[in-house]
């Protein structure tokens, strides 16, 4: 019974790192909306890195060391679709963010004519957590982050919670009672 808490309460722990990740960089940015965000890049895709490099100087956008990803595009919402390579800082401190290659991404990105970068502050984002970006591309519906992981994410799992609840107390009310122990109510 034991593991089954501490399984539940590592599940729990772990959405709240998935819903809430920006707040495990050292990177602060202030609060950017959707449309501020849309207007400011001059690409935004949907799209996978399939290679990385390092470059360990300054010199394609960034002084420090930066990463660079070559992009597969599925979907561009914003400039074209042709991304040859993205840059980012290395390290998550600098506002570098921290593609994995494979996984799926709504990526803001700026262009100074020959380079294309991106960062923590401009609301790229793993896409299953890009929700509210999402929801404003496609109907100009503007919702706030906190609004929407709350209904999204975390609603959900509380329902899931509650469910679980429901099956521990269904199992406990169920058991057949012993004839070693008197039932409750009987006299002794």
């Amino acid at each position: 019974m034991r593991n089954r808490y501490l399984i539940v309460s590592i599940l729990i722990a772990a959405v709240g790192l998935i819903a809430f990740p920006s707040s495990l960089f050292a990177c602060s940015c202030g609060t950017v909306r959707p449309t501020e965000a849309f207007a400011d890049a001059s690409n935004i895709f949907i799209g996978t890195p399939v290679a990385a490099r390092r470059l360990t100087s300054g010199g394609f956008i960034f002084d420090g060391p930066q990463n660079i990803y070559q992009f597969k595009v599925y979907w561009s919402l914003k400039g074209s679709a042709e991304i040859p390579e993205v840059s980012t800082n290395e390290s998550t401190a600098s506002c570098g963010y921290p593609f994995r290659l494979g996984r799926y991404y709504l990526v803001y990105a700026k262009s100074n004519g020959k380079f294309v970068s991106t960062a923590l502050c401009n609301r790229t984002n793993w896409l299953f957590l890009a929700g509210p970006d999402l929801l404003w591309a496609s109907s100009g519906i503007e919702i706030d982050d906190d609004k929407f992981y709350t209904v999204a994410i975390i609603g959900p799992v509380a329902a899931g919670l509650l469910f679980l609840g429901l099956l521990v107390w269904r199992r406990r009310r169920a058991r057949p009672i012993s004839a070693a122990q008197p039932a409750a109510g009987a006299d002794r």
